[in-house]
């Protein structure tokens, strides 16, 4: 069972203030950030965690070359208008030590070659033909006895590939690439299995921001601030040649495929990749960080398959929408679409400058409209308002009782999230708002998001909401089960 952290109970909250203001006062006692306990993470760091902020550059050989231990790992080569010789530097331990690779894509043209040669000269490995062109990988490994070299044609999934399960969103083809199809999505999930230690994202340059976890551990943080338009080939080391797991979080990504070096390699469908359960998230502007914000995290720790979408402070970014009527529209898209088993919509978005008569009207006519376009079983979960300046006052508690009345009436499960932030921004003396929200006053901080998904995942634990969940989820299944075989039925044999 998960159990949520708690930094500050509130009903003890003005008694721990007292008591860090004297701790302080006394040898070796505790601040109070060493008072909290962080929550889990939700995807561990691998020790050999990469960020990478530059794809590999394709570039022509204009002449022969020596690589050495300057020269970038991955290439993406073409051969021109000439046969050109790579020549790789001695293996030494104060040059290139054993271990050291490098992985080259390359292409002949024209009955040109490419040949690689040890420092004396001999011939490691070449490849070209009379073809117009040619496309192969060759890896190029430093042992104890000097260099080998593989070539291989590489292998390939593309979007298209029914071995990649895509969590999150429903994709959309751009030219040889897709996207999301609902402007609202706050990031999707690719997963599939390799034994490969290398592995390279083919995607548009439109500025993709993406993670790589491998067996439940982030090994690459991907940040390429290019918009050209241009096709990317992203490298991923993943270290090992033993069966992983892999799962790429993507935030902004217009995805084209994945890529091995060697074709002996693996590249297959992840089992059950996809979870039972689908939870379909309707928040504001604060779900906006894609899979790093907590309804990913929270997902992530209930082991449900999330669907995040952003609506934007009062609905705002959602076109042609009163921000106090319920968009219908938006709604039937984001809710009948995806058919949830779970929906959580935040109360944050709603108007908060309305009288309360007003505000309950446009509460209710929103929780009417998800039930509306939702199925019957499926577990309805509305937060609470919240304030993130300090303690919650008098306007907004009656903000929070009004969502608690309405969704009571409605079959919705009420979480009051504000009861797990305490204190003030400004103020660290107390409490653990100067730890959980941003400095924008507005959205969370990366321990902030963590935190909310730990308090969010433990509290669906508590409600009991978890069998509930698998319940809505086995009829999901077994409707489109039905449906497929009424049409296996009508079609005949």
């Amino acid at each position: 069972m998960h159990a949520a952290t708690s930094l500050h109970p509130r009903p003890f909250a003005r008694l721990l203030s007292l008591i860090l203001l004297l701790l302080p006062l006394l040898p070796g006692a505790l601040t109070a950030k060493d008072a909290h306990q962080p929550p889990p993470a939700s995807w561990p760091v691998a020790a050999s965690h990469q960020s990478v902020s530059r794809a590999v550059v394709a570039r022509t050989l204009t002449e022969d070359e020596v690589w050495s231990v300057e020269t970038p790992r991955h290439q993406i080569l073409d051969t021109g208008d000439a046969t050109r010789t790579v020549m790789l530097a001695p293996v030494a331990p104060n040059s290139l030590p054993p271990g050291t690779w490098f992985a080259a894509r390359v292409t002949t043209r024209n009955g040109n070659r490419i040949l690689f040669r040890r420092s004396d000269g001999e011939l490691l490995a070449f490849w070209g033909s009379n073809e117009a062109s040619q496309t192969k990988w060759i890896t190029l490994t430093a042992t104890d006895a000097g260099w080998e070299a593989r070539v291989s044609s590489g292998k390939a999934l593309s979007h298209a590939d029914p071995a990649l399960a895509f969590l999150g969103a429903d994709l959309r083809p751009s030219d040889d690439f897709v996207r999301p199809a609902s402007a609202r999505t706050n990031g999707y999930a690719i997963r599939f299995g390799t034994d490969s230690p290398l592995l390279y994202v083919s995607c548009r340059a439109n500025h993709p921001r993406f993670r790589v976890i491998a067996d439940g551990r982030l090994v690459a943080d991907i940040d390429v601030d290019d918009t050209s338009g241009t096709r990317l080939l992203l490298p991923v080391e993943l270290g090992d040649t033993k069966p992983k797991k892999i799962e790429i979080l993507a935030d902004t990504l217009e995805f084209g495929s994945v890529e091995v070096p060697d074709v002996r390699t693996q590249l297959h469908a992840w089992p059950a990749a996809v979870p039972a359960v689908r939870m379909l998230w309707i928040g504001d502007s604060s779900a906006e960080l894609g899979t790093h914000a907590y309804p990913w995290l929270a997902g992530n720790l209930l082991g449900y398959e999330v669907w995040s979408r952003s609506w934007g402070h009062h609905a705002q970014h959602v076109a042609g929408a009163n921000r106090n009527a319920p968009p219908l529209a938006a709604i039937d898209e984001d809710v009948a679409a995806v058919n949830p088993d779970v929906i959580v919509i935040s109360g944050h978005f709603f108007d908060e400058q309305l009288s309360p008569r007003a505000y309950t009207a446009v509460v209710g006519a929103w929780f009417d409209a998800i039930a509306r376009a939702s199925r019957p079983e499926s577990v309805k979960i509305a937060l609470s308002a919240w304030v993130n300046r300090g303690p919650v006052d008098r306007l907004s508690d009656r903000r929070a009782s009004i969502i608690a009345r309405e969704a009571s009436r409605r079959d919705f499960h009420y979480v009051n999230w504000q009861a797990w932030i305490d204190g003030n921004r400004d103020d660290a003396s107390w409490g653990n708002a100067h730890e959980i929200i941003s400095a924008n006053y507005i959205h969370y901080t990366s321990l902030g998001n963590a935190y909310i998904a730990d308090c969010f995942a433990g509290q669906v634990q508590r409600l009991r909401l978890e069998r509930k969940a698998q319940l809505a989820a086995a009829s999901r299944r077994q409707a489109a089960a039905d449906a497929r075989n009424i049409a296996a039925a009508e079609a005949g044999p």
